[in-house]
């Protein structure tokens, strides 16, 4: 099972059932063809779902690259939308579901430690955000994020829980959602993009399910994943400020130096 639950979007700023919904049946199933969508930096990547009998079977990838250079995120985010729509029109698509990726680093993930409640006591103190103001500092107020949580592990010996604690910004949710929309396609799905990557491994039909670590090092985002006990934990990776420039420019910059350091 993913570590990550089930929400249904029912506003632009609520997140959505997650990405495992497509690579498991869950009880609320998506069953018609979903396009996934990754935005990134300088790249727009869809693939093309159907489901036959209970597996999801891939139909369709495309990559491509894209370049815009803009210091206005309006801008830039207007014109990314633009490109989606321009792919999905050349491409055919004949689907507007749509599940996105959203950047680690527009999520706040942590395992975190509490004494053992009763299950009514943990909904209670969540519901009334109690919860959270003893165990979590976030930057901001809470009402920016939209919060996920699962309990995942109990031990009764030393009267202790861990529960897995997501927080992704709104106004990020929000971005992505815009431009897809803005592109045509109905965002019904949103994941943290490493939880997306996760949970691709766990399908049957892949050697790949042990795997321990994703590291991503970009210039955009640099962190490592470790996966331990099925639980996600976090970490940034510092880069420093003229190395990260350097992987975001030209490819001749990226020099063995910069590679060892």
């Amino acid at each position: 099972p993913s570590p990550l639950g089930n929400q249904k979007i029912t506003q632009p700023s609520v997140i959505s059932r997650f990405l495992s919904s497509l690579i498991k049946p869950s009880s609320q199933p998506v069953q018609q063809d979903i396009l996934g969508v990754d935005i990134s930096q300088n790249h727009i990547r869809i693939v093309q779902l159907t489901k036959q009998k209970e597996e999801w079977v891939l139909l369709r990838y495309v990559s491509r690259f894209v370049e815009f250079n803009s210091e206005d995120e309006e801008a830039l985010n207007k014109a990314y939308a633009e490109q989606l729509k321009k792919i999905i029109l050349e491409e055919k698509f004949n689907t507007e579901n749509a599940a996105i990726s959203i950047p680690v680093t527009s999520a706040i993930v942590e395992v975190v430690e509490i004494p053992l409640l009763k299950d009514s006591e943990l909904a209670q103190a969540a519901n009334n955000k109690s919860l959270w103001d003893n165990s979590i500092t976030l930057p901001g107020s809470l009402n920016d994020y939209s919060i996920f949580w699962q309990k995942v592990k109990e031990d009764k010996e030393k009267n202790l829980m861990s529960i897995l604690f997501v927080a992704s910004k709104l106004d990020e949710i929000d971005k992505y959602c815009d431009m897809v929309r803005q592109a045509g396609l109905d965002p019904l799905i949103v994941d943290v993009r490493c939880f997306a990557l996760q949970n691709v491994l766990k399908t049957k039909n892949t050697k790949s399910a042990s795997i321990d670590c994703f590291i991503e090092i970009s210039g955009y985002e640099n962190y490592a994943v470790f996966i331990y006990d099925g639980l996600p934990f976090i970490y940034d990776i510092f880069v420093a400020d003229a190395d990260a420039m350097a992987m975001r420019g030209a490819v001749d910059q990226i020099d063995e130096a910069l590679i060892n350091r």
